[in-house]
């Protein structure tokens, strides 16, 4: 019984020497091997390079709800102004910099433009987290209210681009949304598995298109 009990514990150890010496050797081969890195999206690095960030103005900050201040900047309007406003509302990579020429493109025609960082994002809160779910509409919530201090009756239009476009399909859906004369959603994102989306496919955005 006892020399059964042994060659069972004995094979037992063996075994799991043999699967922690196969996990070790393919651990080593994945070091081992160089790394591959994803390609280059030339179309979008290279606008992005070009784009003039010398006049980026300054962030601004704001209290939220919970306490965290958040980031914002503000580009007034052009001679002669318009009788509205925008927030413009960044992508999910990016903060209110990546819309810096688009920005400053709707206040040269006179649009008064307010780019937040969304939470998670450039200055506001810890980088890629939230609280709970519908903090960000509230955060958008209490943005509001910061502008109506100064602007208390202006017509406001949210934009978005890309993450930001289908946030701001959220936006109006929720309470805060009646704050909002009109929403625009710039290349939106609502999903990988969204009708609007293209596939996962890196050259696509890189290649001409029929």
């Amino acid at each position: 019984m006892l020399r059964t009990a042994f060659f069972s514990a004995y094979k037992i150890l063996l075994w799991a020497f043999a699967i922690v010496g196969l996990a070790a050797a393919a651990l080593g081969v994945m070091l081992a091997a160089p790394l591959k890195g994803l390609p280059v999206l030339e179309s979008i690095s290279q606008t992005d390079r070009a784009v003039d960030r010398s006049d980026l103005p300054a962030v601004d900050r704001f209290q939220a709800r919970d306490g965290t201040t958040l980031g914002y900047r503000h580009y007034p309007a052009h001679q002669p102004a318009v009788p509205r406003a925008a927030v413009l509302v960044h992508g999910s990579s990016g903060s209110s910099i990546a819309v810096h020429a688009l920005a400053k493109a709707l206040a040269a025609v006179g649009v008064e433009t307010f780019a937040p960082d969304i939470r998670g994002h450039g200055v506001s809160g810890t980088r890629g987290d939230i609280g709970y779910l519908g903090q960000l509409e509230d955060d958008m919530a209490d943005f509001v209210s910061e502008i109506r201090k100064t602007r208390p009756d202006v017509p406001l239009t949210l934009l978005g681009h890309s993450a930001g476009g289908g946030f701001v399909l959220r936006v109006i859906a929720s309470q805060v949304g009646a704050q909002f004369e009109r929403a625009i959603m710039i290349a939106p994102h609502f999903g990988y598995d969204a009708p609007t989306s293209r596939g996962t496919d890196l050259r696509y955005f890189d290649e001409p298109q029929p």
